[in-house]
């Protein structure tokens, strides 16, 4: 091969010389990528020229605006004509637009015919070239049979340059191409067509559009690929279009949407521009052209000119006496000899030399093969310029683009047509590839125009006929929201007749006009500090102002805003007013104002009924708000109880007011005038709703939504954001409307929402939001003019001026509300004078300014203030006493998180299987694995066992159109003796008490489901069996119901569950709340603590005091036992407090030392008698009703000491349990590795409904000691007797999904029998592969790969190698080195593979291949060195040598045309030549498969089979020769590439394969192939598992039968998933943040189904690549004639490296299936194997 090799480099350097003359000859016409850059940059200096009004008469590129704004959307539809003038011949053509088909939704069919245009009418008259046009027309129509009665709509496609004042209107600025008509220039060419279709007459046409062909073409490929914003014609003319944002076009008004710019950058140059590019040939072909000095860039690239440029170079260079040893002919001084087509013909790849010669014998020149050669140059370094300049055009028009949207990277589309893009054999690719040189950050796509410029045309009109159809149906949606001038008048008579009947006593009003008490505005003379509060939303304000000397200019104004919890907004009113106590503590605190008793205004913006100036009885909720025990109260006297709770602060509370008082105030501050408030903001009531920024984007959300249903907006798609309620807020009104923001920028705030819009649907949103605005200004106006009308009137004025105080985010944020606002009252109250003045302090001023106004009225209030000032001092010394007495049970932050440590540790220990037995909190199990999803429905029955009363619910839970919960319930007492008695007795009362249930109820002939609330530590280890109840003899308490039931014998029960009542307690509130985690689910079960224990061992005597030792003492079960139950649960705290004030009497500190008989006995202070003593109003006089019941008499004194006692102790209750409630809430966080948790505790108890204040004491620690997370506390409604039914309805859920899930994914789990099946069939498939006589037929090939042996460690040297089967490429460089110390040295670099380039042609591919090898040789600095290459081609190829592969066909989603059928290895030389950079020796190539067997060859000799389990699979084996019968030869072994993938492309597989993997084959590029690969492959793994998940939501069986718009997605669901979701590291709520990661909101239940459906998906693929293995395996030892068989495979692939459980399967499978064989699995690490074919000597190869 060495002579051969030296021969080929000697003709090499021949043809060097040649090349070389032409390229110094033309070195002008090289342009480098700098070069390129800069005439880009021109380019785009040019565009904005020609896009300024200043500018444009002066600009050489006239960006021509076509009045087109919208691009297809697929969902037009009609039948159009089409006329198409634009060279020698037109077409006219009838265009059928169908919707419902095709790509994006529509498809278009057409006919057409063309027409030569005569030679003379193309210099004759207008008139007569209109009339040839509209004579053929009518030709057409007679020939085609289509109706002239009937009115068509008609496209006109006229590619010439025309200014367009409307779609249907362009006047021809100059014609090009040969056309020179006389009386056209100037005029507009659609009125000349109609005139000439009226002379005809017989035809009724109208115009709707005249577009040229640019325009054309981007319309059409727009109809396939709604990215396609670009159109290109690189043809005999060449120009541009694109979408242009309409803002940046001076030449026609307005600045909403794009518009289509027509550039004719054909005239780009015209002005000199480009004259430092221009070469002579340049100069002289303009010279000689119809129009000279235009036109230049056209000149340079177009068809029209290239053959001619080509002409003028050889002739110069034939009499230089470089070409044809200067010999010249007639024909070559000929012009136009030389054509474009001839070009494209001298340039192709295999006859190029060969056309050249023909070409040049034709102009009577005798070529040598030199002159063939440097003539096929010029014609490359000709096109290849015009490729280059229009990329450098096409690269700032694509920057423009980006620019204009702010974007980093740019995905758009170009549409192309042209005979030189189209037929010229590299254009295309050149274009391409320099294109993305130029600007790296725009990923852009060429699609070419299939149906030419007359489609396009009718598209234009199609389009322009939906958006007129649109623009109606648009206008018809939002004229409800146009409000007439009459109309408006009868909205403020109707308003003013509400503001009458609200003043008067009687009769309801909507109106409410309630007094404020506030009887005049400021006049000035307001001084001092006052503090204001405001609360009338999410935020709570409070501001310190100080007035001094009248001026508010002088004025200071301090204020901190506080965020108000919903669950507080939610919560109860103490709550709620606590809060706002604590944000007034803060800011006094901040303020360092803690001690001063301020004067104090609220703003208080909810509807208030006000008996005087500070008092205000709350009328009802709004804006979210929904704190209990609120309306019908005094807000102030709230607020005053809550600061007295608080205890650290007071203030004297002068006024209430709502915000709109507060706003008129403070303006009245500025402006005397002002008398009238008004808030345009948040507001919420009927006619608020029309106006107020609370609801105006929820009006537009459901404009918008009606909008999408009718196929108007967002391409008729309605997503779930759109579905949400509240997702639009109202400052996205603003925002949208704002005048300073472009249509792309409106685009991003629909985005943020998830609204994928187009411009169209912009301009729509954009319209709908001002449509709504609109109208709430002028609602507001009118209500307004109404107001200062009446005031007019009361004062008996011809005129009044006035001033409106306003405020508002609304009237401040809108750009345009305000105007409107002012507008329609100067309108509706033409009488009336009035100032809008904006507040600037806002309502929080005005309330500070009210209280100044009444702070005299107040100050006579100072002596009784005195008075209650003696009062609380006498208060405190009691309670100072109390607390330094009860030191030891009062705990500070840091102590509660030290408990909450050691609970925490606690935790840890009961759930550790060795450390459970010694720890004291159990953690007790309940095989409880879910909470309510809200599909549960059935007939139950519950029993509540917990006290000495027993429950019996029926609870009926359903599931129509919303679920909801029936319960009816009968109480039955327990007698003592049977709560003391046997347990046989016990549940024998239970089984009677539920027969006398069941028959009151009807239900005994029903067995019902039974779920068991047993209210005991239990130790389960199941659901509803084997419990060890402490008093039942360690028996099975089921068992013992079971027993008792059927003792009686009259009803039967099906006993499903057993939970504790804390259990119920979460799973009743987990019904409501699915956030109910708490008591204790981990993701995978719910524990049930019992952490009453907690203490036992020890660990809370530090905290102990000595009345709970004493409690403990007195108690049934003494000495360290429930200690923690004891020191917190409602059964001791009675007692702790007795215990305390005995104690407390005997030492002479309570009673005067007196103590009762009573006070004395156990149990006669209870824990009802706490809550009692705790009221905030009432406390004082109940503690001494209850001690006087003691015989006690109690002075004040005693009565507030006795109150205190029972806070310290409800107190310190509230905080253990928070402390412990603390440690789980931190559990769980841990658990779920989130930063900040989200939960619900569902909660039940006497304690905490009853006592006044311990669910606020609660609630507020919690929150203090775990600051990151978000707790809500829901009271459970129904106990825990619903939620033993919930576990019960939970289980048969969970059940009965079960049973169908494992019956879906039964047909995964293959038996031996199917698996030794798939062998069997595998073997036939292998046998039929090998014999010459079946093979064609065969679906598994066997296909020869010429490799004879393995390595034997002696191979040597460096090689390079190349590794395609994927979306990358790699390029390696392996150093072999043999010898004892055997190394391999690697180095490698990794190419993306473009998806243009995969589905483009096959020269695009082998060209970007070896674009990569160029670079990685230059990276290692190699280029001149000869290597020897070994070729990974892993897609089915039939071998004829080592060297050779004929491509069977593509797999993995390449379809790279001109490659099947085709030897790649000369595909690859072939590319590597044209790139005439390099040289290599392709001396092998070899699948993935045998590349893998290889490099595991080197390490381990026994290695014969090669395995690929990735992201296809395949095998390859040794078989011995004689069993090949596609070659020649018997002796010795080859490897056979099995190409296994196709195996069951027969049908023998039919039976195996399920719907799903049917579903994933119908969808694949290769439908009914590989279908073996599509059962067991990386590729397709995540697809199976995606659509068995899509069945099973469908089926409601994951994520609440919610099939979101991700799931419906093809391939979201990687098979990298599965091996992350199957990891046995991975817990569950990791599961659950993958699928999350994904778009899935799973449930932990969700979670365990996907890693469920995981598992069988990919334990069938290993299974069945395991009998394709153990097939191959049988083989080769029968091959060999062996009774047992040692060998290895090596085995490479992500699905087997990286999926935790499918490497073990296979393996497993092998063992089973091919017993009399020891299969060994060699991984492989290294891609020696690529490269070992090129190690061997020349003769092996």
């Amino acid at each position: 091969m060495f002579a051969v090799h030296l021969v080929l480099s000697f003709f090499s350097k021949l043809q060097e010389d040649p090349t070389k003359k032409v390229d110094r000859f033309m070195y002008a016409m090289h342009l480098h990528d700098d070069q390129l850059s800069d005439i880009s940059a021109r380019f785009q200096a040019e565009m904005k020229k020609g896009l300024s009004a200043e500018s444009n008469a002066a600009a050489a590129v006239k960006m021509l605006p076509t009045h087109v704004h919208s691009t297809p959307d697929g969902s037009e539809k009609g039948q159009f004509l089409a006329l198409d003038l634009g060279g020698s011949k037109f077409k006219v053509l009838q265009v059928k637009v169908r919707e419902g088909t095709g790509v994006r939704g529509g498809g278009v069919e057409m006919e057409e015919k063309t027409y030569p245009i005569p030679e003379e009418l193309l210099t004759g008259s207008g008139k007569e070239l209109f009339d040839h046009v509209s004579e053929s027309l009518k030709d057409f129509l007679h020939e085609k049979k289509i109706s002239v009665e009937k009115k068509h709509p008609l496209a006109f496609t006229f590619s010439f340059p025309c200014e367009q004042s409307a779609l249907n209107q362009g006047l021809l600025l100059n014609w090009s191409k040969n056309f020179r008509a006389r009386g056209v220039q100037g005029k507009d060419v659609v009125q000349a067509l109609r005139g000439a279709v009226n002379r005809t007459g017989g035809m009724d046409v109208e115009v709707l559009a005249m577009v040229n062909d640019t325009v054309a073409t981007m319309m059409t490929c727009g109809f396939d690929d709604r990215y396609c914003e670009v159109g290109l014609i690189v043809g005999s003319g060449t120009n541009a279009c694109y979408m242009e944002e309409l803002h940046h076009i001076d030449l026609v008004e307005g600045d909403e949407g794009m518009m289509c710019v027509n550039t004719e950058w054909g005239a780009f140059g015209d002005d000199g521009t480009l004259n430092d590019y221009i070469t002579e040939f340049d100069r002289e072909v303009d010279a000689a052209s119809n129009n000279p000095g235009k036109q230049i860039l056209e000149k340079m690239v177009s068809g029209m000119y290239l053959g001619e440029l080509v002409r003028l170079v050889v002739l110069k260079m034939a009499k230089l006496g470089l070409l044809f040893e200067g010999q010249v002919s007639d024909a070559l001084r000929t012009k136009g000899k030389i054509t474009t087509a001839h070009v494209a013909a001298m340039e192709e790849y295999k006859n190029g030399l060969k056309n050249t010669r023909n070409i040049l014998v034709d102009l009577d020149l005798s070529p040598t093969p030199d002159d063939c050669i440097a003539v096929q140059r010029v014609s490359t370094i000709v096109s290849f310029r015009s490729s280059n300049l229009v990329a450098a055009g096409l690269a700032a028009i694509l920057t423009q683009i980006r620019q204009n949207r702010h974007l980093r990277t740019l995905r758009i589309t170009v549409g192309v047509d042209g005979t030189v893009y189209k037929t010229h054999p590299r254009y295309a690719n050149r274009l391409h590839k320099v294109v993305q040189r130029l600007i790296p950050e725009c990923h852009v796509r060429f699609v070419l125009s299939d149906g030419g410029s007359s489609k396009g045309a009718a598209l234009v009109t199609a389009v322009a006929q939906r958006l007129a159809s649109q623009r109606r149906q648009v206008d018809e949606t939002l004229s409800p929201l146009r409000l007439s001038g009459e109309q408006l008048l009868l909205v403020k008579k109707r308003m003013r007749g509400a503001l009458e009947a609200g003043l008067k006593s009687k009769g309801p009003s909507a109106v409410k006009m309630l007094p404020s008490y506030v009887y005049q505005t400021p006049d000035g003379t307001e001084h001092g500090k006052y503090l204001a509060l405001g609360l009338g939303g999410t935020h709570f304000r409070a501001l310190l102002v100080d007035l001094k000397k009248g001026l508010l200019q002088n004025s200071r104004l301090n204020h901190k805003i506080y965020p108000t919890p919903v669950e507080i907004m939610q919560g109860s009113g103490e709550e709620l007013f606590d809060h706002i106590a604590q944000c007034v503590g803060d800011f006094l605190d901040y303020m360092g104002m803690k001690s001063a008793r301020l004067p104090a205004g609220f703003t208080f913006s909810f509807p208030c009924e006000q008996a005087g100036i500070d008092t205000g009885t709350l009328v009802s909720w709004t804006k979210g708000f929904k704190a209990t025990d609120c309306e019908g109260h005094d807000v102030v006297g709230m607020l005053r109880e809550a600061i007295k709770r608080r205890n650290e602060f007071d203030l004297d509370i002068v006024s209430v007011v709502n915000d709109a008082v507060g706003t008129m105030m403070s303006c009245a501050y500025e402006d005397p005038q002002c008398e009238i408030g008004l808030i345009a903001g948040m507001w919420h009531s009927g006619f608020e709703k029309l106006i107020s920024g609370m609801y105006l984007g929820e009006v537009v959300r459901q404009v918008l939504l009606d909008l999408t249903r009718g196929g108007l907006l967002f391409r008729g798609q309605v997503t779930e954001a759109l579905k949400t309620p509240g997702i639009f807020h109202t400052k996205y009104l603003s925002q949208i409307e704002s005048d300073r923001l472009a249509l792309l920028q409106v685009r991003s705030v629909l985005q943020q929402l998830g609204l994928d819009s187009t411009c169209d649907d912009s301009i729509i949103v954009k319209e709908v939001c001002g449509a709504v605005s609109h109208r709430a200004a002028q609602l507001s106006g009118a209500g307004v003019a109404a107001v200062v009308d009446k005031i007019r009137e009361n004062r008996g004025l011809d005129h009044l001026d006035i001033t409106v105080g306003v405020d508002g985010s609304l009237y401040k944020l809108h750009p345009h509300f305000s105007g409107v606002l002012q507008q329609t009252v100067k309108m509706l109250a033409p009488q009336c004078t009035v100032s809008l003045l904006p507040s600037e302090g806002g309502s929080g001023t005005g309330a500070a300014l009210t209280a100044a106004v009444a702070r005299k009225k107040l100050e006579k209030m100072i002596a009784a203030q005195l008075l209650a000032y003696y009062f609380t001092e006498l208060k405190d010394d009691q309670v100072k006493k109390i607390d330094k007495y009860l030191y030891s049970m009062r705990f500070s932050d840091e102590t509660l998180k030290e408990i909450t440590q050691r609970f925490k540790r606690e935790l840890v220990k009961g759930l550790g299987r060795d450390t459970n037995p010694t720890a004291v909190l159990k953690m007790l199990p309940t095989f409880v694995r879910s909470i309510p999803d809200g599909s549960e429905k059935g007939d139950f029955i519950a029993l509540d066992l917990g006290g000495s009363n027993f429950r019996i619910l029926r609870v009926r839970v359903s599931h129509e159109k919303k679920q909801t919960v029936q319960m009816e319930s009968e109480i039955y007492d327990t007698p003592e003796d049977i709560i003391h008695g046997t347990g046989t007795k016990l549940f024998d009362h239970v089984a009677e008490c539920l027969g006398d249930f069941m028959e009151k109820h009807s239900i005994k002939d029903k067995k019902l489901p039974v779920g068991f609330t047993f209210s005991f530590p239990c130790q389960q280890t199941k659901l509803d069996e084997r419990f060890k109840a402490s008093g039942v003899e360690g028996m099975d308490v089921v068992q013992l119901l079971n027993k008792a039931i059927k003792k009686r014998g009259d009803y039967e029960a099906d006993i499903m569950a057993v939970v504790n009542d804390t259990v119920g307690t979460m799973m009743t509130c987990g019904f409501d709340d699915r956030r109910c985690e708490v008591e204790g689910d981990e993701g995978r079960m719910c524990v049930n603590t019992e952490w009453g224990a907690f203490g036992d061992d020890g660990r809370l005597e530090d905290i102990r005091t000595e009345f709970d030792r004493e409690i403990d003492r007195g108690s049934i079960n003494p000495g360290n036992s429930c200690i923690f139950e004891k020191m917190v649960s409602g059964m001791y705290l009675g007692e702790l407090v007795r215990l305390i004030l005995v104690k407390m009497a005997r030492e002479g500190l309570l009673f005067e030392g007196r103590i009762t008989p009573e006070l004395l006995t156990k149990g006669k202070i209870e824990t009802k008698h706490i809550s009692a003593i705790e009221k905030s109003k009432e406390g004082l006089m109940r503690t001494k009703e209850i001690l006087q019941r003691l015989g006690v008499e109690p002075s004040h004194d005693d009565c507030i000491a006795v109150q205190h006692v029972c806070a310290i102790v409800s107190f310190r209750s509230a905080n253990l349990i928070a402390a412990v409630l603390a440690g789980i809430l931190l559990r769980l966080k841990e658990n779920k590795g989130v930063a900040r948790l989200r939960t619900t505790v569902g909660i039940d108890g006497s304690l905490y409904k009853m006592h006044p204040q311990y669910a606020r004491r609660l609630h507020k620690t919690v929150r203090r000691l775990v600051p990151d997370t978000d707790i809500r506390f829901l009271l459970s409604e129904s106990g825990s007797g619903k939620g033993a039914a919930m576990v019960t309805a939970v289980a048969y859920r969970l059940a009965e999904h079960s049973r169908e899930i494992t019956q879906t994914l039964s047909e995964f789990l293959l038996s031996t029998e199917q698996l030794l099946e798939v062998k069997k069939r595998m073997s036939i498939e292998i046998q039929n592969g090998l014999s010459k006589s079946t093979h064609d037929s065969a679906t598994v090939k066997m296909l020869p790969t010429f490799v004879n042996r393995t390595p034997d460690g002696s191979e040597h040297g460096d090689f390079l190698a190349l590794d395609l089967g994927g979306t990358n490429f790699r390029v390696l460089l392996v150093k072999i080195r043999s010898g004892k110390r055997r190394t391999v040295e690697m180095h490698n670099k990794i190419y993306a593979i473009p998806l243009e380039v995969m589905q483009g042609t096959g020269e695009e591919l082998f060209d970007h291949i070896v674009q990569c090898i160029s670079d990685f040789l230059d990276y290692m600095g190699m280029k001149n060195t000869r290597l020897p290459l070994g070729f990974t081609f892993s897609f089915p190829c039939r071998q004829t040598s080592l060297d050779a592969g004929i491509l069977v066909t593509w797999t993995k989603g390449f379809k790279a045309t001109d490659c099947e059928g085709e030897n790649v290895v000369a595909l690859l030389r072939d590319a590597i030549k044209r790139r005439e950079e390099f040289e290599l020796d392709v001396v092998a190539i070899v699948n993935d498969t045998v590349g893998t067997m290889m490099t595991c060859a080197y390490e381990e000799p026994t290695c014969e089979i090669g395995l690929i389990a990735g992201t296809g699979s395949n095998a390859c084996y040794m078989e011995e020769m004689r069993n090949i019968e596609m070659i020649d030869g018997d002796e010795g072994r080859m490897c056979v590439n099995m190409e296994w993938g196709a195996f069951g492309d027969n049908g023998c597989l039919d039976d195996m394969r399920t719907e799903y993997d049917r579903a994933v084959d119908d969808f694949s590029l290769n439908q009914g192939k590989q279908r073996y690969e599509k059962m067991c492959s990386g590729m397709y793994l995540g697809e199976i598992v995606r659509n068995i998940l899509i069945d099973m939501t469908k089926r409601g069986f994951l994520f609440r039968g919610q099939i979101s718009e991700t799931l419906k997605t093809r391939g979201i669901f990687e098979t990298k998933f599965l091996s992350q979701i199957e990891s046995d590291r991975l817990a569950l709520l990791q599961v659950r943040s993958i699928l999350q990661h994904l778009g899935l909101d799973s449930s932990c239940d969700d979670s365990i189904i996907v890693k469920r459906v995981c598992g069988a998906v990919s334990h069938r693929a290993a299974q069945l690549c395991g009998a394709g293995m153990a097939a191959v395996v049988d083989k080769i030892r029968e091959n060999r004639g062996l009774d047992h068989l040692d060998i290895t495979v090596g085995v490479d692939g992500t699905l087997y490296k990286l999926h935790p459980h499918f490497s073990g399967v296979m393996h497993q499978t092998v063992n089973e299936l091919a017993p009399k064989c020891n299969v060994n699995f060699c991984c492989q690490r290294t891609a020696v194997g690529k490269v070992l074919h090129s190690s061997q000597p020349w003769g092996a190869a």
